[in-house]
């Protein structure tokens, strides 16, 4: 996944589309392949950077 997509993605979970305190929300995407680990590591760097 390119990383702007990734970024419009943390600003999201920012705005409390998604559960911007808890990393752990990405489970069942990474286990069903939709994004990997590294990914979500990556959302979650940028979601505290915004914060």
């Amino acid at each position: 996944m390119n990383k702007n997509l990734l970024k419009k993605i943390a600003k999201e979970w920012c705005k409390g589309i998604l559960l911007a305190n808890d990393g752990y929300s990405f489970g069942d995407s990474i286990e069903d392949g939709m994004i990997t680990e590294e990914e979500a590591d990556f959302i979650v760097t940028e979601t505290k950077k915004i914060a």
